[in-house]
């Protein structure tokens, strides 16, 4: 495949096909996070669920920049993807996420299950960070161990030792 610039990768992005993503993930230089997140900060639903995507990627093989601005960013999300996206890479930045506890409590209640597991997820990540959160984030466990959602109930499972459950 020819060489492709971050935005190129972004705008070519389908929602579909990943390739051209992976290829921007392997090719990404620091000097580039300027202009993910500008991708992020995108009123173009589509180039965020790109760089979002892009970002988790970058983060689950430790090569992220710092990832608090893309954090910041979460309250300005309207794509369930791209919200997915950041609630994912909070793992890998607890003191990032802690600052977002307010967005991340609503983003409890999102239509989508996956959402919904993934910011408890984040919440719990947050607490890490911030012990001032951990009483809350036992209760919010301890509340999804009963949820009617598989999925929540087994990120509730895997969070319980995390929280001191």
């Amino acid at each position: 495949m020819a060489e492709m610039t971050l935005t190129d990768a972004i705008q070519a992005f389908d929602r579909k096909t990943v390739t051209v993503l992976r290829q921007a993930v392997d090719e990404f230089t620091l000097v580039e996070a300027g202009t993910l997140l500008h991708h992020v900060r995108s009123t173009d639903t589509q180039h965020a669920v790109a760089a979002t995507w892009i970002l988790k990627a970058l983060a689950e093989g430790n090569r992220a920049p710092d990832l608090a601005p893309f954090l910041q960013t979460l309250p300005d999300q309207t794509d369930w993807e791209a919200i997915l996206h950041l609630l994912q890479v909070a793992r890998y930045a607890p003191e990032a996420a802690a600052p977002q506890v307010e967005i991340i409590i609503e983003l409890t209640q999102h239509p989508k299950a996956l959402v919904r597991t993934w910011a408890l997820d984040a919440y719990c990540r947050a607490a890490l960070a911030d012990s001032d959160l951990m009483p809350k984030a036992r209760d919010m466990v301890h509340a999804a161990l009963g949820d009617d959602k598989a999925s929540i109930r087994a990120r509730a499972r895997q969070l319980a030792l995390l929280v001191g459950l």
